[in-house]
């Protein structure tokens, strides 16, 4: 009975709605010694690229990650990247800004004497630029003992005009699993669904079969987890 009890209290973590995976809730952050988010003043927000085939993730993550950017409650300004277009058409330097932004979404890195020459005319003291890692959703496997899912794996970097090296930069996974999953009746052999945990069949069965055939999250439920990580590590 001990050991049931102890099963299912690890199905219902698994199963539990808005689960994030991994340790702790917010965001890693890796910086070069020295550098202090608060010694900034402007930054440039460049945009987000993607290193997925889903040709939407860009679409439907950037601008709720650009508004959790905007509303943190940080010291030092991010120029939108409409404004940061928007002043280097004002400055005729377009094609410059073009070649920064282009260089990062085809490399995931920067032109580095081109970044610090633009940064200079936009009058910022770095760019930040985002990039999408992992667009997942599962199904779920009961073979491999997992759960119908959505994952998501964002991460920012700040590039200094002075040192034209990334020195910042912060990284969020956060996986959903699915609240409905998909159950066997071994003695009827009918399917039934069900919400959570409450199933007259032992842990053991559950164990195994709550897992194939539920619809993972939508990524819209996951966006906004990963937006909000990712800004609130941008606050000193």
């Amino acid at each position: 009975m001990k050991q049931l009890f102890v099963l299912g209290i690890a199905v219902l973590l698994l199963v539990a709605p808005g689960c994030k995976s991994g340790a702790g809730s917010a965001a890693t952050v890796m910086k070069s010694p020295g550098f202090n988010l608060g010694d900034l003043e402007v930054l440039a927000y460049l945009g987000l690229g993607s290193s997925v085939e889903d040709a939407m993730a860009v679409a439907m993550m950037g601008p709720v990650l650009e508004g959790h950017l905007q509303a943190a409650p940080h010291d030092f300004v991010i120029l939108s990247a409409s404004e940061c277009a928007r002043r280097a058409s004002l400055d005729g330097v377009q094609e410059l800004h073009r070649d920064v932004l282009d260089f990062w979404l085809d490399h995931k890195k920067v032109d580095k004497l081109k970044m610090q020459q633009l940064c200079s005319i936009l009058g910022v003291q770095a760019i930040l630029v985002g990039v999408i890692e992992d667009w997942i959703q599962s199904r779920g496997s009961t073979a491999a003992d997992e759960a119908a899912h959505t994952q998501i794996t964002a991460s920012l970097s700040i590039y200094s005009a002075a040192t034209g090296r990334r020195e910042w930069r912060a990284r969020s996974t956060v996986m959903r699993a699915a609240q409905q999953f998909e159950t066997s009746d071994r003695d009827t052999g009918r399917g039934s669904r069900m919400s959570g945990i409450g199933s007259k069949r032992d842990m053991a069965g559950l164990s195994a079969n709550l897992r194939s055939g539920s619809a993972p999250p939508r990524f819209e439920e996951v966006i906004p987890e990963v937006a909000a990580e990712l800004a609130e590590a941008m606050v000193p």
